[in-house]
């Protein structure tokens, strides 16, 4: 069995992050209208946007001056261990499947993305964490090929039915979950074309992969 499992919103309480993060810019008189306002490029006219400290940091100094070092700093610190920020059913999910193939598969600006998974410490539960700044399908494609089994049920978890469809679209055979927690960022609407199920927690989603055990 393989099991995709999205980052931000799946695994990551990214809505809490987010708001701490605020947190740490405020004490630099950064009101929450220029940080909302910088979060992303303003020139990113896709659906599903990366964010990237660096880029947020480098549109506030053209907003107005602050001590970037000392913020840089405190963000260093910050940074350096957000796994507070792992929903607490995630962990017990994993030892479940440690005999299956589970991988992070996450959208994002790649250097900042790979930090924050690394900083998450996750990785000392899911070793395989590919990120992508692109479409995810290219890396499912790959990771699908690698000891294929014709037999084996492949499972992909996201918040996001736009990555679901994208995905469904080049693999009809691939088990999609649309992973819809109470804390997330975002609701999607279920697409039933794209979506074979719903699920609000990992509790639910291992009642959805039970479905398939032989």
């Amino acid at each position: 069995m393989k099991i995709f499992i999205d980052f931000d919103d799946v695994i990551f309480n990214t809505k809490k992050f987010k708001k701490d993060l605020f947190e740490i810019f405020s004490k630099y008189s950064i009101t929450e209208e220029e940080y909302e306002k910088s979060y992303y490029d303003p020139n990113d006219n896709r659906s599903i946007k990366m964010h990237d400290v660096e880029g947020q940091l480098r549109r506030l100094s053209e907003m107005h001056s602050f001590d970037e070092k000392s913020l840089r700093k405190s963000l260093e610190i910050f940074l350096h261990d957000s796994s507070d920020y792992v929903f607490t059913d995630v962990v017990p999910f994993i030892i479940l499947h440690e005999k299956d193939k589970l991988s992070i598969v996450s959208f994002g600006n790649l250097d900042f993305q790979k930090k924050k998974i690394r900083s998450s410490k996750i990785k000392k539960y899911i070793s395989d964490a590919k990120v992508t700044d692109k479409n995810k399908v290219e890396i499912l494609f790959t990771a699908i090929k690698e000891n294929k089994n014709s037999k084996e049920k492949i499972f992909f978890l996201d918040d996001r039915v736009e990555q679901l469809r994208n995905v469904k679209k080049e693999i009809p055979d691939i088990i999609t979950i649309l992973v819809k927690r109470p804390e997330s960022r975002y609701q999607d609407i279920k697409d039933e074309k794209c979506c074979d199920f719903e699920a609000h927690n990992f509790a639910e989603v291992q009642e959805i992969i039970k479905k398939f055990i032989q």
